[in-house]
């Protein structure tokens, strides 16, 4: 009645009401004006539109979806915690070990776990469960890699990350890729005893170009050997940077030498669809 008396000339409504057997309707009421009557009203045209099965078939899809999303934050837990288990295992069997190289193998297996478990519980508890807030997660990652290596007091961290949601096929290889360039250059690019003038520092870049994502991953420590050949290292964990970057259909440059340090550019198309 309020909108007949602001000479509203459509108006429509959805009634949601129970009948006498308890069956619950959906109707839509349309009410109208036709041309001509707009100034006396005095003809309207009403409709009733019964959309009860179009609303059950939204409340059965909804309650899918709510299930699927509860299911799959559960996945998402359980590989977490399984990732975990794995972890710890490595780190008790680590205390068998006396060869520090092979210890170092247990280390640097271990880093390898938590990115990516940290990957699957920033997606549980996420509200998105198909992208993570990329920037939050690499400060995460970036603060565990400096305390297992003790560098949080000795080296500067500086970061420049651009808020970012990246999907889970990509979020996993590229934290991995981080994980592998943080550690060489926390454990390599700053010797103890070596007679660096400058503060040690560590700069991570993170940033979207257009459709690509640009990483920057620099140190300003003593540099890598002479010689030093990226796509023929004996290094595992530069192996496995130059294999991620390519199944993401990326690039990377290098560059390196005492008086800079070492400079990591990858470029990442986020355009190109992943398996």
């Amino acid at each position: 009645m309020r909108k007949i008396r602001e000479k509203s000339y459509f108006y429509e409504v959805e009634v949601d009401f129970r009948v006498y057997d308890n069956t619950r309707l959906n109707i839509k009421i349309r009410w109208s004006v036709p041309p001509g009557f707009e100034s006396s009203l005095s003809s309207v045209i009403v409709t009733l539109l019964d959309f009860t099965e179009i609303k059950s078939a939204e409340r059965k899809l909804q309650l899918s979806l709510d299930e699927k999303e509860v299911m799959l934050k559960e996945i998402h837990h359980r590989v977490k915690n399984n990732l975990q288990v794995i972890s710890s295992l490595l780190s008790m069997q680590s205390d068998y070990v006396q060869d520090k190289q092979s210890l170092s193998v247990f280390i640097e297996s271990q880093n390898r776990l938590r990115t990516m478990s940290m990957i699957h519980e920033e997606l549980y508890q996420s509200e998105n469960l198909g992208k993570i807030q990329y920037s939050v997660y690499i400060e995460k990652l970036l603060n565990q890699l400096f305390q297992v290596y003790g560098k949080s007091d000795s080296v500067v961290l500086v970061t420049v990350l651009e808020s970012l949601d990246i999907t889970i096929n990509r979020a996993i290889p590229i934290g991995l890729i981080i994980n592998e360039l943080v550690s060489n250059s926390l454990k390599y690019a700053f010797p103890e005893g070596e007679s660096i003038t400058r503060k040690p520092e560590l700069r991570i870049t993170l940033s979207k170009l257009d459709e690509n994502l640009e990483m920057r991953i620099e140190d300003n420590g003593i540099g890598m050997p002479f010689g030093f050949d990226l796509e023929d290292s004996n290094s595992l964990g530069l192996k496995l940077v130059n294999i991620l970057v390519r199944q993401l259909g990326g690039k990377i440059d290098f560059s390196s030498d005492s008086k800079r340090g070492t400079q990591f550019k990858i470029h990442i198309p986020l355009a190109v669809n992943l398996i």
